[in-house]
């Protein structure tokens, strides 16, 4: 898996892992050693531990609370990998809607072919007038304008839906959308494409994708990952009849969650599906490096795959 891929996948995890208030699942993505150092400055020495805190965590306001994540900055050392968060934490408290920022910032290594977080800090955003009396506020004078440019000021996720299916766009890795996608049984996606440029990747969650890659059709169970390199012929659909598929999925092209947007903008006011003119869709499916299996592009390369008992 490509690294930026596995740093999208360990923010969108730990984000929808806090959104289900799911303590276990975000504790999950830390080492069995890892140490958390939480806004106020307590230690917390272990995943047990962290998972253990968690749990209280969601006990309190912070239940059903809703959080987004977005990268700053990324450096790599070695192996490890330190990042730089921005985080939205939206809550309810007497009644209020209320929403504080932090800047977390933490260290992952890779675990197989994900990563693990082997510390973690978490620093909570200071008043304006706090900030404006610190030595580095001729620096911050200059965030408030990145994160409006970014949307990172904006509603913690936004969503588009069509036709049964819903679409997320979650946290972002450089200019790069990491998507969650909600499929209703027997929905199939559309037909065989290739993308010229783009790698795509697939992380079921829960429910079976069967896919079919270069002709040859797989099923990806939950927890399992499918990597489609540019070039290469591919489609999916939930074979279930009577359950969900739902799964995270991105690109390492910048731009391509467009795509999506626009698509759903035109199901939802076409009179029918697929649309009467199907010039429509292909003109747009060109414009996102999205093209008929059958034009002449590079050479197909082998689709990656790994199954969900083997992660």
């Amino acid at each position: 898996m490509k690294q930026s891929n596995a740093i999208g996948q360990l923010v969108a995890r730990l984000q929808l892992a806090w959104n289900a208030g799911d303590a276990a699942a975000w504790a999950a993505n830390f080492a069995e050693d890892a140490d958390f150092i939480h806004v106020l400055g307590g230690h917390g020495a272990g995943r047990e531990a962290i998972a253990a805190a968690h749990s209280r965590l969601f006990e309190t306001i912070y239940r059903k609370s809703g959080l987004q994540l977005d990268i700053e900055g990324v450096r790599q050392l070695d192996s490890a990998v330190v990042m730089r968060l921005r985080q939205n934490l939206r809550f309810h408290a007497d009644g209020i809607e209320k929403m504080v920022t932090g800047r977390p910032s933490l260290v992952a290594v890779p675990r197989g072919e994900d990563l693990e977080i082997v510390f973690f800090q978490n620093t909570l955003e200071q008043t304006p007038a706090a900030l404006a009396a610190h030595p580095f506020a001729r620096a911050d004078k200059a965030e408030p304008a990145k994160r409006e440019a970014n949307g990172a000021d904006k509603s913690p996720v936004r969503s588009v839906s069509a036709l049964g299916v819903t679409i997320e766009f979650l946290s972002r890795v450089g200019e790069h959308t990491i998507m969650e996608y909600f499929a209703p049984p027997g929905f199939h996606a559309a037909p065989p494409h290739v993308h010229a440029r783009a790698t795509e990747w697939f992380r079921v969650l829960s429910g079976t994708m069967r896919a079919s890659v270069s002709g040859v059709e797989r099923d990806v169970e939950a927890g399992g990952y499918l990597e489609v390199p540019a070039g290469t012929a591919h489609t999916w659909w939930n074979a279930s009849t009577d359950k969900p598929l739902h799964f995270l999925f991105g690109f390492d092209r910048s731009g391509m969650d467009g795509y999506f947007e626009r698509v759903v903008a035109i199901a939802n006011s076409s009179p029918s599906w697929p649309p009467p003119d199907p010039a429509i869709l292909k003109k747009l499916a060109a414009e996102y490096d999205t093209f008929d299996p059958h034009l002449p592009l590079r050479p197909k390369q082998e689709v990656g795959h790994t199954d969900a008992a083997n992660l």
